[in-house]
């Protein structure tokens, strides 16, 4: 598997958002080296990491890239970067945010997650998904009724979107490409177009087996401060 995971000095797109009180951006670093220890980790740098936390661990590969700035040209800088990599279609990319916990075993759900049938593997149960209005204010006249499937550990549900943190194939990357470039800053409306109209599964186990760590949008029934040391 590899992953792939953006961090820069300063975000103005995340630096506003509520975050608990157990939370920090290194926190959830070291516990990505540990969990997906055994697989190839490129940290993606929108900047200058000499100064950063990233600098002080071992493990992984940096990639910096100075053409960044913002979450959109940090997330296409990566993306045509992955591309260009060319790596075989049958092997996981996972991209990931620097602002998730992972539980001990990702890396197997994630592989679990892409045989029952699916695209797109999400380990993140987004609570938007929950909302009693979820699909009139979010889902543009989508008719979307979500499906259990029972794996070898967990049951998956069907989602219609997620953050931009996801694991695919290699081929099913290379097929999306021009999808994922299209909505660099619009997560929610990228996915929408892949289910839509190119007919692609995305789904999510339950219970959860990460979270995007801001306040009020944690994946539910967790302890994910548990996770950090």
């Amino acid at each position: 598997m590899h992953v792939f995971v953006r961090h820069c000095n300063y975000s103005p797109s995340s630096a506003h958002k509520k975050r608990d009180t157990w939370f920090t951006h290194e926190k959830c670093f070291k516990n990505l080296l540990e969990v997906f220890k055994d697989h190839s980790i490129t940290v993606f740098f929108d900047g200058d990491p000499t100064k950063h936390f990233v600098s002080r661990y071992e493990g992984f590969t940096v990639k910096t890239y100075d053409q960044g700035g913002t979450d959109a040209k940090s997330l296409k800088g990566l993306l045509e970067y992955v591309h260009s990599l060319n790596i075989p279609g049958d092997e996981i990319i996972y991209i990931c945010e620097d602002d998730y916990v992972h539980k001990p075993g990702s890396p197997e759900k994630i592989l679990e997650g892409l045989s029952v049938g699916s695209d797109y593997v999400t380990l993140y149960d987004h609570p938007d998904k929950y909302f009693s209005q979820y699909m009139q204010v979010y889902g543009q006249g989508l008719d979307f009724k979500t499906q259990l499937v029972k794996g070898p550990t967990t049951h998956w549900r069907t989602t219609p979107s997620t953050t931009s943190t996801y694991a695919c194939r290699s081929s099913t990357m290379n097929a999306d490409y021009d999808i994922h470039i299209k909505y660099l800053d619009r997560d929610h409306h990228r996915f929408l177009e892949l289910l839509l109209l190119h007919k692609r599964c995305l789904v999510t186990p339950l219970p959860a087996w990460s979270t995007h760590c801001e306040y009020g949008y944690l994946s539910p029934y967790v302890d994910w401060g548990d996770l950090l040391v």
